[in-house]
């Protein structure tokens, strides 16, 4: 089954931690926005996550699809970049 090639884009602290702020991923055909988080999350080792259908996951990391937020069922397709934000703190 062939697989899809789509974008991550890693903000801040977690650009740090991937090794890059954009880097091409293939995923297999048909993943959703949440397993696509999980998959990427275990490969690069940023820790666990679990995407809730809004798309915040585990309470800090917010996930864009095509700069919008999306529901984690929507099925991913070629090309589609997925964004990665940690919590921003200031003050």
């Amino acid at each position: 089954m062939p697989g899809l090639k789509v974008i991550l884009r890693f903000i801040g602290s977690l650009a740090l931690k991937a090794g890059g702020n954009r880097i091409e991923f293939e995923l297999p055909a048909s993943t959703t926005l949440g397993k696509a988080a999980s998959l990427v999350f275990k490969t690069y080792k940023l820790g666990s996550i679990e995407a809730s259908e809004n798309g915040a996951t585990s309470g800090y990391v917010q996930i864009f699809l095509n700069r919008k937020v999306m529901p984690t069922n929507q099925i991913l397709k070629e090309g589609d970049e997925i964004s990665f934000l940690p919590p921003i703190t200031g003050g």
